[in-house]
């Protein structure tokens, strides 16, 4: 008997919900959804090993940049990124060791990925990308006496771990050593304060480790509009205003320590606008508006050889 629901639908036919092809559909539909989430909550749970969802992160404890640490939970996404970092960090250690108990070292480089694309690599990975970035500094200094020593993304804390415990400064006697550190705490949300107290314990660390013939240049934090550039502007200028601030008093007592504003040339207002947090990035010399072009670095080592010779 046929019932009176749906009213003058004919016997034979069925709701469109339940025909063939809407089945089909709203499978398909269900399965990328389920997909979806089972890959997005993969992603998100691979924080060192450790089945945990992306927001819970904040259990690790917080880094401090003024104390050595190596990489953490807290500074790396997943298990994948924190391995790479150790053994990108045993290759600069043995970089190094071929340099201990050897003359001719005149320029050290420690620092992060700014200083790292120099040798073409980016957590320690060889990339096209650097080619040209390479060329340029290969090119600035042809003789074999410079050593460049950084890993993309660290802060101060993971340089002063690296120069320490890592073992990346000891028996080092470079005649200049250049120290560019600290964009990278900024983008971690540190205030100006917490990395110029890591900046300084940098210098710290390093003069107590190399011999005291050996000259620091310290380079004021390059700009930044990474993310947020109004922001990031004025937090750049308040701690280079602090940066120059420490120089000068160390300056005054001897402490071999020659202040760096190289990265005054990548903006369009190269004095008041930088000390203030108002400039624009020169894109031709800052495509990313982060890390310097091949004619970024060209202009940066070079006016590295001009704080040496003015030494």
């Amino acid at each position: 008997m046929c019932s009176t629901r749906g009213g003058n639908r004919p016997a034979n036919s069925r709701p469109i919900l339940f025909t063939p092809f809407a089945i089909t559909v709203v499978s398909l539909v269900a399965l990328f959804i389920f997909l979806n989430e089972r890959r997005s909550s993969e992603h998100s749970d691979a924080i060192l090993g450790i089945t945990k969802p992306k927001e819970e992160k904040k259990s690790f404890p917080r880094e401090s940049p003024s104390v050595p640490t190596p990489r953490t939970g807290w500074s790396t996404r997943n298990i994948e990124q924190l391995s790479m970092w150790m053994e990108c960090q045993r290759k600069l250690r043995w970089e190094k060791e071929k340099w201990v108990g050897r003359q001719g070292l005149k320029l050290l480089l420690l620092g992060d990925s700014i200083t790292e694309h120099l040798t073409g690599a980016s957590v320690g990975v060889v990339s096209q990308r650097f080619d040209e970035v390479k060329a340029a500094f290969d090119s600035s200094f042809e003789d074999d006496t410079t050593l460049a020593l950084g890993i993309s993304g660290d802060q101060t804390q993971h340089l002063l771990w690296r120069l320490g415990e890592g073992g990346e400064l000891e028996g080092l006697e470079p005649e200049f050593v250049h120290i560019l550190i600290g964009t990278n705490n900024l983008g971690a949300g540190f205030a100006p304060i917490g990395a110029f107290e890591g900046i300084k314990a940098v210098v710290d660390l390093v003069r107590e480790t190399v011999p005291p013939s050996t000259r620091i240049i310290l380079e004021e934090i390059f700009p930044r509009e990474f993310r947020n550039p109004s922001q990031e502007q004025e937090k750049v200028a308040k701690v280079n205003e602090m940066i120059r601030e420490y120089w000068k008093e160390e300056d005054g007592t001897g402490g071999g320590i020659t202040l760096a504003q190289c990265g005054r040339a990548f903006v369009t207002d190269e004095t008041k606008g930088f000390n203030e947090g108002a400039w624009r990035v020169k894109i031709p010399l800052m495509p990313d508006k982060l890390h310097p072009s091949a004619s970024g670095v060209k202009l940066w080592m070079d006016c590295i050889k001009a704080q040496m010779r003015n030494i």
